[in-house]
Order: structure tokens, then sequence, then C-alpha cells
């Protein structure tokens, strides 16, 4: 297939756009940052309008009229739980991953449908803000008139193919956090759990393959975006998904690393294994899941240290020449439990700390402490693996903090073989744009 494809990569805190050739070389890049917010404690949200406006500056900065553009993917955050109008626009700010206000709907939960049937079908515990029944449930007690408004509920995904297309869509990979998907089995959307936790049903948009089409890009949209109108757009996937498939991350017991906001490695299988101590979700590819191993603000506990005690450092400074000079040196007394925004295969809600403090500690301390914390703890979860599959000895890492760890991630696991990955979100949502394309027949 000849022409470029449009990949958007909406984070957490910023959106990423690329136009990629079918080499999968990126003939150009934008990028435009945004912040959620805390309005309470506990409590993390985006702006999805907030979020819709990065898209559309960043997309228009591309220009994408000025070349031969077929098809659109996506890759999201997940979960990025919203409650949308018949419009899709959104009634409340989105409760995204970093959430943790809904522990006691997510023990309510836990308590009705029972710890078996959840790993049996949905692969994963209601933990809260990883599991979008239980914000749901939170905005259902404690907004009713905003959950009775609701025409739909989707996730970061439903609400931008919304936007480019008016069309419904939710895939796999972003309905595998939803806690009423089954995803053991990736059949589609489990009723009998929706009802018994007490929710609507009718909420729920259509489930849609990551590489099929949702559908295609309206005139309004188009102005807004400058992407020429009619084009498909594919409904696309979660981003350590989007990554994994970016990254090649396919066969049997091949990882990837991705470090951003947190810290996340994930197992490719075709024989998924449902626990407490982890999360499941299907793959891009059909047929296959991910084992994901999430290690809470992980590239964010690290910006936490710079912006508490390197203010006076560039952000280039402080990643390119101070960091890696740090975790050079011997390791630091100063030891750190890196829950800064909890723990999402926790109903407890844990949290940071510092520990083997003295006089003669200084901020490279707490800096190397947040480092080795992260790392730590990805060796421990790293076991999971370990006693559960056969890891292929090999893990691919990508994201924006990849290099700034790789030489403590190659010490902590030496026998392991650590390869560098750019762009994998932007390559894997363009592999699923050519895919959507290739199958999408225009009446």
């Amino acid at each position: 297939m000849d022409g470029l494809v449009l990949s958007i990569d909406a984070g957490t805190s910023s959106v990423k756009a690329g136009l990629l050739d079918p080499e999968g070389r990126i003939v150009s890049r934008s990028r435009r940052g945004y912040a959620y917010a805390t309005p309470r404690a506990h409590h993390v949200e985006l702006d999805f309008q907030v979020v819709w406006k990065a898209v559309a500056e960043a997309v228009r900065e591309l220009r994408c009229r000025e070349h031969p553009l077929r098809s659109v993917g996506l890759s999201v955050l997940c979960p990025g739980m919203a409650l949308m109008d018949k419009d899709g626009i959104p009634l409340r700010p989105a409760i995204i991953h970093l959430d943790r206000r809904s522990v006691r709907e997510a023990r309510r939960a836990l308590e009705t449908i029972g710890e078996e049937r959840f790993l049996a079908v949905t692969g994963n515990l209601p933990y809260p803000g990883g599991c979008s029944a239980a914000s749901l449930l939170w905005v259902r007690d404690n907004e009713p008139s905003l959950y009775g408004a609701a025409y739909r509920f989707g996730h970061t995904n439903t609400f931008l193919a919304k936007r480019l297309t008016g069309e419904w869509g939710m895939d796999p990979t972003n309905a595998s956090f939803s806690g009423m998907y089954d995803t053991m089995r990736a059949s589609g959307w489990d009723l009998g759990l929706t009802t018994d936790l007490g929710l609507d049903p009718g909420l729920l948009p259509p489930i849609v393959p990551c590489a099929a089409a949702v559908g295609t890009v309206t005139a309004a949209a188009s102005h807004e975006t400058g992407i020429p109108e009619g084009l498909p757009v594919a409904m696309g996937a979660a981003d350590a998904a989007c990554a994994a498939l970016g990254a090649d991350v396919l066969e049997e017991g091949e990882i990837l690393n991705a470090t951003g906001t947190v810290e996340v490695m994930v197992l490719s299988t075709g024989n998924p294994v449902s626990s407490a101590c982890w999360l499941t979700r299907t793959h891009a590819v059909p047929g296959k899941w991910l084992i994901l191993n999430i290690i809470p603000t992980g590239g964010e506990a690290i910006e936490w240290v710079r912006r508490q005690f390197y203010r006076e450092l560039s952000h280039e400074d402080f990643f390119d020449r101070l960091l890696p000079q740090v975790l050079a040196r011997f390791p630091t007394k100063v030891r750190m439990t890196p829950f800064l925004s909890g723990d999402r295969t926790s109903f407890r809600q844990r949290t940071a700390s510092f520990a083997g403090l003295s006089l003669d500690s200084t901020r490279d301390d707490f800096l190397a402490a947040a480092c080795r914390a992260i790392v730590g703890e990805m060796k421990n979860r790293y076991r999971h693996y370990e006693e559960h599959w056969q890891p292929a000895g090999r893990i691919r890492c990508t994201g924006g903090g990849a290099r700034a760890l790789l030489e403590l991630k190659r010490r902590t696991f030496p026998k392991v073989i650590w390869e560098e990955v750019g762009d994998a979100t932007l390559l894997g949502a363009a592999r699923l744009a050519r895919e959507a394309e290739a199958s999408f027949r225009r009446p």
C-alpha cells in the first residue's frame, strides 16, 4: 500500500501525532502537552475536551491535506473512563488510571461478583482506577444526575473515535480493563456481570476490533483537524497493546518494557493466566493476550523528584547529564517504596515513603532511591513471568524515559538482552491503521 498513515497517541500528559510511510518510518511528527487534574485526594481526572483540542492542534501541524494520506490509527491511555451524551460530549472529566477514589465501590463490586468469577471472566479484579466499572459505580452513587444523563460510557478512544467519525466503539484491549468484558475468551461484553454490578448495559458501546475501521472522518472533524474527509479510522488500542504491536512483541514469552508516566512490563502469550497479582488484557492481535505488571508512577516518580529538588536544571540537563551520573555511582543507602499514586493491583491505598535518611543524605540520594525502587519493583514482578511462563530472555524497551534507566536495568537483569525501540506506540497505531485501510471498502 502506497501513501502515509496518521498515527495519534493520546497519553496521560501529552498527545503525539505522526505521519508514517509504508516502511514504518516517521515522515513528520508533532506533540502537544496537557495536564491531568487532582481536584481532591485520590481523584485524578483528565478533561477530554482539552485532549481533543491538543489532538486537533497536533494533527493540524502535520498538514495532512498536503500528503497522500490513507487512514488513521489511535493509541490511548487506559483506562480513561468517560460518560458522554448522544453527541459524544463528556459530561464530566474522565477518571483515569491514576485515580483511587473508588476503593469503596471496588470492594463492593468484589463482594457482589466474587474474586473467582471476576478472574475467570475479566482476568482482573475491580481495582480502583484500573477498572472502569468501579469508577462508573462511583459516578452512579456520587453524581447520580450525571449518570442518569449519560448516553454512553467509553474509554479514551471511544471519545476520539466519536469526535473523528461520529460512530461509537471500544476495542477489546480497552474493554479488558472495564470489569464487564470477557477478557479470558475475548468474546464480548458480559452482560450478566454488568447487570449484577447494578450498571446499565445500555451504556456499553459496540466492541470494534482494534484493526477495524470504526468509521470515516466526518466533515466537521476534517475542518477541525485538517484530516481529509472520508478517511477510515481504525478503532485502535490501549497504549501498552499498541506499543507491544509496534515493538513486535508478539510471540510467546516476549516482553516489552514501556517507560512513561508509569513503568509497564507486558508479556505476550497465547495462554492467559489470571491472578490478583497482575493485570490481563487482550493483545491488539487476535488470539493473543498481554500479562501486565505495572509499577505506578514510574517515570512520574523521577519527574516528581526533579520538580521537588532540581528545579534549576533544564529537562535536558537533568535527564541527559545528571541522571546517568547519579545512577553510575555506588548504591545509595536511602530506600523508597514507589507508590506515589497507589498500586494498580491493590485495594489498599498504598503510599510512597523514603527510609534510611541521615544528615549526610542529599537530593541525589532521593533521585537514586526513586530509580532503584522502580527497577527493583520490576525485578520483583518479573518473577511472575518466570513462575508461569517462559520468558524469551529479551526485553524490548520504549518510551520517553527508556534510555535514562536502561543501564540500571541492564545491571539489574544481567541475563536479559535489552533492545531499544523508538516510538513503539505510534508504530503500533500505524500498523492498525494500515490493516483497517486494507480491509475497508468505501461504499
